[in-house]
């Protein structure tokens, strides 16, 4: 090997100025894991409330299961509903459909809900205004309101509340 190669490669100040580059390079990595943690840290206590968007997914989807869940007579709930608002003449197990509506609404929403307060009105007629299940909400709420038409000018709305 050449003298003027060898001396080059394993001289002191090589080997300094490497030192020098391998330090420079653990710093970096310890400022890029400082503010990675620092990141995931602060992030974490100003995140999103998780619980809350869960509420509002379930009591949007429990509006959709009430308009679409189907009952032991062979009709609708809604259809139930619509009858109820106008003038309760149907029948479904041994009740009008204004109580079966509410029986079964009640019965969705306390399995779904199991143990949480909530508030489920609705309005339109003095017959489904009867419908009421649950108490109030005092404090912060989660709620939506639906529409549901009886006829193309007659429109009741469905109210629900998850307390939290």
């Amino acid at each position: 090997m050449d003298k003027n190669f060898t001396s080059y490669f394993f001289s002191p100040q090589r080997k300094k100025a490497q030192m020098e580059i391998l330090g420079l390079s653990i710093i970096m990595i310890l400022i890029t894991l400082m503010a990675l943690f620092a990141f995931v840290f602060l992030s974490e206590k100003s995140g999103t409330d998780f619980s809350l968007i869960h509420d509002r997914q379930k009591v949007n989807s429990l509006m959709s299961v009430i308009q679409l869940a189907s009952t032991e007579c062979g009709d609708s709930l809604v259809n139930l509903l619509k009858d109820c608002a106008q003038q309760p003449n149907l029948y479904c197990n041994g009740m009008t459909s204004c109580n079966y509506v509410k029986e079964k609404v009640q019965e969705i929403l306390n399995r779904e809900f199991q143990g949480r307060k909530y508030y489920f009105t609705i309005k339109g007629t003095s017959f489904v205004e009867q419908i009421q299940i649950g108490q109030p909400c005092s404090g912060e709420k989660q709620s939506k309101e639906t529409n549901v038409l009886v006829s193309i000018s007659f429109p009741i709305t469905l109210h629900l509340e998850v307390c939290r």
